[in-house]
């Protein structure tokens, strides 16, 4: 961190975490369709899941190097990972 970093740093772990969570997330669901495609074309089709898994998987990476950077631990505990859909933020 530089010295004009000014963001609290607890939040932007959290953040940073809830993110890699959902980037985890969208890996195993792109392998799961890769995996499970069936078909006619399938091979063209998982193949582009395959794509797509490996890029969330890299933006997982680039998550998990930031959080380690500013000095967090990533979490790659599947008790960090949403198992439905996100629930919406309560009001104030």
């Amino acid at each position: 961190m530089t010295e004009g970093y000014r963001a609290d740093r607890e939040t932007v772990l959290r953040l940073l975490n809830e993110a890699l969570a959902t980037e985890i997330v969208c890996v195993l669901r792109y392998r799961r369709h890769h995996f499970m495609a069936s078909g006619h074309k399938s091979e063209a089709v998982a193949a582009e899941f395959l794509v797509h898994a490996n890029e969330e998987q890299a933006h997982a990476d680039l998550i998990a190097q930031r959080i380690v950077q500013l000095g967090g631990e990533p979490d790659f505990s599947p008790e960090g990972i949403p198992l439905g859909p996100p629930t919406p933020p309560a009001e104030a």
